[in-house]
């Protein structure tokens, strides 16, 4: 469905049709542009990503109790950063 065309009322039912009958709805601009979703889809995707996050993080970790850290200041100069 073009963005364009979805002003409104057409646009509150859209997201009404999201809410409460869960659909995924596509809004497309030439291509897939925007999509208006359940929040518990939103929700499930955030999960996903904040797991995804935390398990980043811990790698990060190992790595710098692994390999060390440097200082900020050394990175700045690595960079020719003043």
């Amino acid at each position: 469905m073009p963005v364009t065309r979805k002003r409104g009322s057409e646009l509150e039912k859209l997201i009404e049709r999201a809410a409460t009958k869960k659909e995924r709805i596509i809004l497309r601009r030439g291509r897939k542009h925007t999509a208006v979703v359940p929040i518990e889809d939103l929700k499930a995707i955030e999960m996903i990503e904040e797991k995804r996050d935390i398990k980043d993080a811990r790698a990060a970790l190992s790595e710098a109790r692994q390999k060390g850290t440097i200082s900020s200041e050394k990175v700045k100069a690595l960079l020719r950063i003043k």
